[in-house]
């Protein structure tokens, strides 16, 4: 009986000491942060609809509301009558001079296309070159047309760019009262609500990405030395019933400059030390949260 309660005690203790030894001292110690955008107002106006609210998941792109435009299409509908009234006035030649410069403008963007895909190695040269000689042959059509015209006809041109070129501006603020979501997230923060007045600037919500959180951690000097940008390494925080859950993750950032360690970072040395932060990419299967405290194993 003597016998079995030391066996009994020997084999406790053996498994306390290699739980132990299974425990390595963190080699950093830090806070998950999300990776975050703050969508602000691109033009002054009233919000007529705003269709996000505190924890609402937007996709890249998705158009969630918009600014008031009403004054500015009745400008951009003042413009496109007076082009009118105008170009009424033109002989024939001068209008053919328009239809040339639309023309050539969809094949200036149509080049630029080309190109890139040129570059890229996804398309041959020569539809880039065959779309060169079509502007040539069109700025001298605009040429030939031009010397045909008199001088009254040219000053109505004149008028009618500058129109247009108004008109551009206006599209462009029209563009620009529609508010969209550049990324994929969740929404943090929400700024304003419908039929507030919003200035050019001003934040309106908050987005933050939910598949990758940022794990900032400070190291000493000894220790950066064993990291490098691109390495992987070992994140590990508290899981359920005193259990630890290790999340793999990239180095993306180190500081160049030392600084000490944050009041906000609980360690287990003198916080006077100088340290240096690094930032690491963790991805996040839906279980790692913004503030989350967490240590580094490398």
């Amino acid at each position: 009986m003597t016998t079995m309660k030391h066996l009994s005690i020997i084999l406790t203790a053996t498994l306390l000491i290699s739980a132990c030894n299974q425990y390595r001292e963190p080699d950093g110690y830090g806070i998950f942060y999300n990776i975050e955008w703050t969508v602000s107002a691109d033009a002054d106006g009233k919000v007529t609809d705003l269709g996000v609210e505190e924890g609402t998941n937007l996709r890249s792109g998705e158009v969630v509301g918009h600014i008031d435009t009403t004054i500015l299409v009745l400008q951009r509908n003042n413009l496109i009558s007076q082009m009118a009234a105008l170009r009424a006035t033109l002989p024939k030649e001068a209008i053919q001079i328009e239809a040339y410069i639309s023309e050539k403008e969809a094949l200036v963007n149509e080049l630029e296309r080309v190109r890139n895909l040129v570059e890229s190695g996804s398309l041959d040269s020569k539809k880039m070159e065959q779309t060169q000689d079509k502007i040539s042959i069109l700025e001298s059509r605009i040429e030939a047309a031009r010397a045909q015209i008199k001088q009254q006809s040219a000053s109505v041109l004149a008028q009618i760019e500058v129109l247009v070129s108004q008109k551009h501006l206006i599209d462009e603020q029209i563009r620009r009262s529609t508010i969209y979501s550049p990324e994929n997230g969740i929404v943090v923060t929400k700024y304003l609500n419908e039929h507030e007045y919003v200035l050019t600037g001003r934040p309106i919500f908050k987005l933050a990405r939910t598949d990758k959180l940022i794990f900032k951690c400070w190291l000493d000097g000894a220790t950066l030395t064993k990291v490098n940008l691109g390495d992987s390494v070992t994140v590990v925080v508290d899981g359920p019933d005193g259990t630890l859950v290790e999340h793999q993750g990239i180095v993306s950032y180190i500081s160049e400059h030392s600084e000490y360690t944050p009041n906000h970072i609980q360690t287990r040395d003198n916080r006077t030390r100088l340290v240096y932060m690094v930032k690491i990419d963790v991805p996040n299967d839906g279980t790692l949260r913004a503030g989350l405290p967490a240590e580094l194993h490398l």
